[in-house]
C-alpha cells in the first residue's frame, strides 16, 4: 500500500571536485560547475543499506559514500512505481501534474549526496525533499536559473549551506503522490511531520505523525481534524487529469495470440 510499503529506490548524487570561485561560491562561474553523477537503483529499499541501519546485508561502498557525504532521512521517490517516478524526476512536477501516472509500492527512499569540500562529510540531514526537487536542484548547481513551471524547489542550500548557495532553503508545505485512477485512485500527502493517506476515491483520510510513527501504524485523524481539513483542501487542487494515450498493441516479440491480446 502507498501508506506503508517502503519503495525500492536509492538516489545518490556524487559530484566530482570543482574549484571554488574567488567570491567563495561553489556555483558562481561556468568553470566551477560540478560534474554530476546521479545514480538511481530499483529494488533497493530505505532499510536495505548499512548506513540506514541494515545489519544482515553488507553495503560497504555505499556506506563509505554516506560517510564521505550527506545522508538524508526524509527523501521521497516521485511515485510508487518506476515509470511515473522517473517522469516526476525529469519534469520537476509531482505525480498529480506529470503526464505519466502510477499504477502500482511506497515512496520513502535512501538519499546520499557526496561532494568533497562542499557537502559536509558524515552529516545526517532531515530536510524533506523528493524527486520533483531534483530538477531545480541540479539546474541550480549547473548554473541554470529558469526551469519553467515545476512543483519542486532547489535543495542546494541544504546541500552546501545557505551562505555558499547565496539564498536560504525554501521549504515546501506539501508533497503529493498518487497511484491508480478512478475509484481506485489512492493519494498520499506529506505536510511537515504529518503524512496523510487516502486509500481510495471518496474514502476518509488517514493521518500519521511521522515524528513518533514512522511506520504509519496509528491513524490519528480523529484527534487532529484541523490538520485533516488543511490536507483535504490541498487535495482538491493537487491534480490535473493526465493526458490521454491511444491504445496500442504491446511491443513484445512473441506471438500475440498466446498472450490473449489479438488486435
Amino acid at each position: 500500500m502507498l501508506a506503508r510499503i517502503v519503495t525500492a529506490l536509492l538516489c545518490l548524487l556524487n559530484f566530482a571536485a570543482a574549484a571554488v570561485s574567488a567570491e567563495g561560491s561553489a556555483l558562481a562561474g561556468a568553470s566551477d560547475k560540478p560534474n554530476i553523477i546521479f545514480i538511481m537503483a530499483d529494488d533497493l529499499g530505505y532499510g536495505h543499506l548499512g548506513c540506514y541501519g541494515q545489519q544482515k546485508i553488507q553495503t560497504p561502498n555505499i556506506d563509505r559514500l554516506a560517510a564521505e557525504g550527506m545522508r538524508f532521512t526524509d527523501c521521497y521517490a516521485g511515485a510508487p512505481v518506476c515509470a511515473s517516478s522517473r517522469s516526476v524526476l525529469m519534469t520537476g512536477k509531482h505525480g498529480g501534474h506529470t503526464s505519466v501516472r502510477a499504477n502500482s509500492g511506497g515512496v520513502r527512499v535512501p538519499m546520499i549526496v557526496r561532494w568533497p569540500g562542499h557537502v559536509p562529510a558524515g552529516k545526517v540531514n532531515k530536510h524533506i525533499w523528493a524527486f520533483d526537487d531534483m530538477l531545480p536542484t541540479l539546474a541550480e548547481l549547473g548554473g541554470i536559473t529558469n526551469v519553467g513551471k515545476v512543483d519542486g524547489v532547489s535543495a542546494v542550500p541544504s546541500l552546501i549551506g545557505p551562505a555558499a548557495a547565496g539564498h536560504p532553503q525554501q521549504e515546501r508545505k506539501f508533497f503529493y503522490w498518487e497511484i491508480g485512477s478512478g475509484r481506485n485512485l489512492r493519494q498520499a500527502v506529506r505536510m511537515g511531520h504529518w503524512k496523510s493517506v487516502r486509500s481510495g476515491a471518496g474514502k476518509p483520510l488517514e493521518l500519521f505523525d511521522l515524528t513518533t510513527d514512522i511506520g504509519e501504524t496509528q491513524d490519528v485523524a480523529q484527534s487532529h481534524p484541523e490538520v485533516v481539513a488543511v490536507i483535504k483542501a490541498y487535495l482538491r487542487t493537487a491534480r490535473t487529469p493526465p493526458r490521454p494515450y491511444a491504445k496500442e498493441p504491446p511491443t513484445w516479440g512473441y506471438p500475440r495470440e498466446k498472450t490473449g491480446y489479438v488486435r
